[in-house]
């Protein structure tokens, strides 16, 4: 299973946040099938957005979204929330 970008910028008071409570609707479904997968035996692998703190690596994309600097090495939004999030972490 593959579980893509959950992290705190769309969350709680993240700068992506939606007030229609659908990013974190989006997360609890993502936890139960992340529990499901693990009770299973499937393997989960995470992905996440992460940008170099000066967002060298964002290019022109950090001019047009000033928003990215949320995704920047540092930055507490970030981090993947409370569930689900990766255990046993393996970083390539």
């Amino acid at each position: 299973m593959i579980v893509v970008d959950v992290c705190r910028a769309y969350l709680d008071d993240g700068p992506f946040a939606d007030a229609g409570g659908r990013f974190e609707a989006a997360r609890a479904s993502a936890a139960r099938i992340v529990d499901a997968a693990r009770r299973a035996g499937v393997p989960v692998v995470f992905t996440r957005v992460l940008l170099a703190p000066d967002l060298v690596d964002a290019g022109f994309f950090a001019v047009k979204v000033p928003g990215l600097r949320a995704f920047a090495e540092g930055s507490p939004y970030v981090d993947f929330p409370a569930a689900p999030r990766p255990v046993g972490v393996r970083w390539w």
